[in-house]
């Protein structure tokens, strides 16, 4: 079973003076920090620093460098406004002094108002499918990394109609997701904001190399690589610990990038959360070993 407790604490956060914050980089066997991680603590540092009447309904961020994975990172956090309905903050990751990640997040006291919101689709319930690492582990161990690849992420995953990885063929640009952190939190809405916030990024791109039929290890891609990540939440009500369903969709590819967007939704189908993020796919040289 997952230790959630050690990951969770992998996740924390420490001040070091006001406005200022030091956390550890993810712990998985991989040279480089897994964009959700960085974004989660950015995301508890700001939130740190608002008051709690107040909760985050939306944010957009820049992955301005790779995060190197042992290194420590810094957050700065800056205070933009304060108001009787909203307040806003920018934070700036660094490592060794240099900026590789900034965001920008609002946070809003909910009011009455009119409401409407898509439809969830219609998709199995997650109960009837497969555990999700016979699907993303045999994807993910294809790129050489750690024998059980989830052991050191918080939460499992569910695909509904996943691309076969063995035998990759053309398929619809939406897919999606069922995900559930692996264990029990307690009942703070921030941090289950950050948890989600976290899991967002966790294959999202995928979803543009559907309409190609090809994977992330397709021999003419070189890099890959999250460019900006943003997220607007539409409800406090959810918890990350029961199963939420995120539906993805590849919008557009063109010039070496491509446009995902994504819903997320509670199981009796309330829309908890949207998502939308560009992403690099940079083809290899042609003197560039194809293997």
């Amino acid at each position: 079973m997952t230790d959630l407790a050690a990951i969770l604490d992998n996740l924390a956060i420490s001040e070091v003076e006001p406005l200022n914050y030091l956390g550890r980089p993810n712990n998985w066997p991989n040279r480089h920090v897994f964009g959700g991680h960085v974004l989660a603590q950015a995301v508890d540092a700001a939130t740190r620093t608002v008051d709690k009447s107040l909760s985050l309904h939306s944010l957009h961020s820049y992955f301005l460098r790779a995060g190197n994975a042992e290194l420590p990172i810094t957050y700065s956090v800056d205070v933009l406004r304060d108001g009787r309905s909203f307040s806003s903050r920018r934070v700036v990751a660094y490592q060794d002094h240099k900026a590789i990640y900034s965001i920008g997040l609002s946070f809003h006291a909910s009011e009455p108002g009119y409401e409407h919101q898509p439809e969830m689709p219609d998709v199995p319930d997650p109960d009837t499918l497969p555990y999700g690492a016979g699907y993303y582990g045999r994807f993910i161990r294809m790129f050489k990394r750690h024998e059980d690849p989830f052991q050191h992420l918080p939460f499992e995953a569910r695909a509904v109609a996943p691309v076969d990885v063995d035998d990759p063929k053309p398929m619809p640009a939406k897919g999606g997701h069922w995900l559930r952190l692996r264990g029990t939190i307690g009942d703070d809405p921030a941090q289950h904001e950050r948890l989600l916030a976290y899991s967002s990024d966790f294959g999202f791109m995928s979803s543009l190399l559907r309409p190609h039929g090809i994977l992330p290890t397709h021999p003419t891609l070189g890099r890959l690589a999250s460019l900006d990540h943003a997220m607007w939440f539409r409800t406090t009500d959810f918890r990350v610990d029961e199963w939420l369903y995120y539906e993805t969709e590849g919008l557009w590819m063109k010039s070496g990038r491509g446009f995902c967007r994504g819903n997320i939704y509670r199981r009796d189908g309330t829309l908890v959360a949207s998502t939308a993020q560009e992403g690099l796919f940079r083809l290899k040289s042609p003197d560039e070993p194809k293997a």
